[in-house]
């Protein structure tokens, strides 16, 4: 799951949650937050996000994307799907 947002100081952040099974057991816990150096466009979030997929070797692990309708987050979608050969893209949005 994502989040993004805009600190009153006009700071762009965004935070990564996961979210698995181990044992039969929900677990749901913060990957990381990360200060998005431009505003938050679709552009500089798939940038960003790809980037943390990468770090954290969750490419391949990934389901799907938990995220609003807003027209960043689309775009974020369409070409996380382009850089991600394991995300199904619009299919694989929640």
């Amino acid at each position: 799951m994502t989040d993004a947002w805009t600190s009153l100081n006009h700071q762009a952040f965004m935070v990564f949650s996961i979210h698995l099974e181990k044992d039969s057991t929900p677990l749901t816990f913060p990957l990381d937050i990360i200060e998005v150096a431009k505003s938050n466009t679709g552009k500089a979030l798939v940038t960003t996000f790809h980037e943390v997929l990468e770090v954290f070797g969750v490419s391949a692990k990934m389901l799907s994307v938990t995220c609003d309708n807003a027209s960043n987050n689309e775009v974020m979608i369409d070409h996380l799907a382009k850089l991600n050969p394991w995300f199904g893209g619009e299919y694989g949005r929640t």
